[in-house]
């Protein structure tokens, strides 16, 4: 069923693939998968600037809400099921990340953010450290980089302890930046011509440089763009940049222009990168890529956990829904550090 609604999505694509062949310029960035995927992380930086001048607001409130789930999924397909991992050893993210789940649902339930805010990042620190461990022996391992992950997260959980909660705020926007470098990491590891991703991310560091200046907060202002559905991003900054002033704004439109290039490097980015086709697959192409990571049981979870959002977020205060969902899926910005320690370790 879900290939026969997906067909008449193809032969539109098609069509516009087939007219954009027909321009050598372009054909010459569409063909090669390395210069696609490049090519489509130039254009998604540009769409995502461009959004987070006009409507930042209503990236914050809606963007979540969206493809929140699905890029929850594609976390787990490209960090855990294809990382070629034992069985016990995803097994034992598994369990991991349930539990750093469990931390955050009793701190939601009542329990003292004091103790559950330290409980995470000891039970952060520990799932990583594991699985440098695990990396240490791979036979790709450079042990002496393992050595300096084990000991720079000791040092980092230091430094974290001392204020746990202003350590969350930090990772809510470093998480977002992670994406990008565990893309790079993958995609250096399957491109022909790694250097070809210098242009995606020179590009977007003049974006972010472009944001951070404050060059992007008058427009958004006489557009009036920071508020919509809810969302005030003045007030926003309040709790993403605490105790700054001058910058509190612009390190916001920041964050959430980065939020949208991390949602599209899991659902765009990595998805193209690491496909084993030679072209670029068609939407049927890829749901039969996803059954086949996945299993038809944990698509289905996803698609219900999808509907449950947009539900929550229609009946109920859509600001609510987004808030609690941040906040109890923020655990999965762990499990991209820990991959991202394999990753550093395990060389090939």
């Amino acid at each position: 069923m879900v290939e026969t609604l997906l067909a008449p999505l193809d032969r539109v694509r098609g069509a516009i693939l087939a007219r954009a062949a027909a321009v050598p310029s372009l054909r010459a960035w569409l063909a090669p998968r390395d210069r696609r995927v490049v090519a489509l992380a130039t254009v998604g930086i540009l769409v995502a600037f461009t959004l987070s001048v006009v409507a930042p607001a209503a990236l914050y409130a809606l963007s979540p809400i969206v493809v929140g789930v699905p890029h929850l999924a594609s976390d787990a397909r490209y960090l855990v099921l294809r990382a070629d991992h034992p069985r016990r050893v995803v097994v034992a993210l598994a369990a991991w990340c349930a539990a750093l789940l469990a931390v955050r649902g009793a701190e939601l339930a009542g329990a003292p953010v004091a103790v559950t805010a330290r409980a995470e990042l000891a039970l952060a620190a520990a799932g990583v450290l594991a699985l440098t461990a695990v990396a240490a022996r791979h036979p790709a391992a450079r042990r002496g980089r393992a050595a300096l992950v084990a000991a720079a997260t000791l040092v980092l959980l230091a430094i974290a302890l001392v204020d746990p909660a202003l350590t969350r705020v930090v990772v809510a926007h470093a998480h977002n930046l992670v994406a990008v470098l565990l893309w790079v990491l993958l995609f250096r590891r399957r491109a022909g011509n790694p250097r070809l991703v210098a242009l995606p991310l020179a590009l977007l560091a003049v974006a972010v440089a472009v944001i951070l200046s404050g060059a992007t907060f008058g427009p958004m202002i006489d557009l009036g763009a920071h508020e919509a559905l809810g969302v005030n991003l003045l007030a926003v900054a309040d709790w993403l940049a605490p105790s700054l002033t001058t910058t509190a704004v612009p390190l916001t439109l920041a964050y959430v222009f980065l939020q949208q290039i991390h949602y599209a490097v899991w659902l765009g980015w990595i998805p193209q990168g690491e496909t084993r086709a030679n072209g670029a697959l068609t939407f049927r192409q890829s749901w039969r890529a996803l059954l086949r990571d996945l299993g038809a049981p944990a698509v289905a979870v996803t698609a219900a956990a999808m509907l449950a959002l947009a539900a929550c977020a229609t009946l109920g205060p859509l600001t609510m829904t987004r808030d609690v969902y941040l906040f109890l899926t923020g655990v999965h910005a762990w499990l991209e550090l820990a991959a991202l320690a394999w990753l550093t370790v395990v060389v090939r």
